[in-house]
């Protein structure tokens, strides 16, 4: 637990974001309405985002996590279904 910097790296051709989602919900289990995660659904906290960045750059972020489960997600429409997830936990 405390401070972490992520540092993600877009080598796709679409833009995307990184969105930090505190939850004990499994990561295929987040409420979705109209492609995307509903980040104020009961149960989920967003702890941090890095805004949706172009093709090809690089983007940081330094968030203070507190110890639980989390799931790092773009919540650009289509992308979280289209599998754009991962789970870790802060100790």
């Amino acid at each position: 637990a405390g401070r972490v910097t992520f540092e993600a790296r877009n080598a796709g051709t679409l833009s995307h974001e990184l969105v930090i989602v505190r939850t004990d919900a499994a990561p295929d289990a987040l409420p979705v309405r109209n492609g995307k995660v509903e980040e104020d659904a009961p149960g989920l906290t967003v702890a941090g985002e890095i805004e949706e960045f172009a093709p090809g750059r690089t983007e940081r972020g330094s968030f203070r996590l507190e110890a639980g489960s989390y799931v790092l997600i773009c919540n650009i429409a289509g992308h979280y279904e289209n599998g754009m997830r991962t789970a870790f936990r802060v100790t």
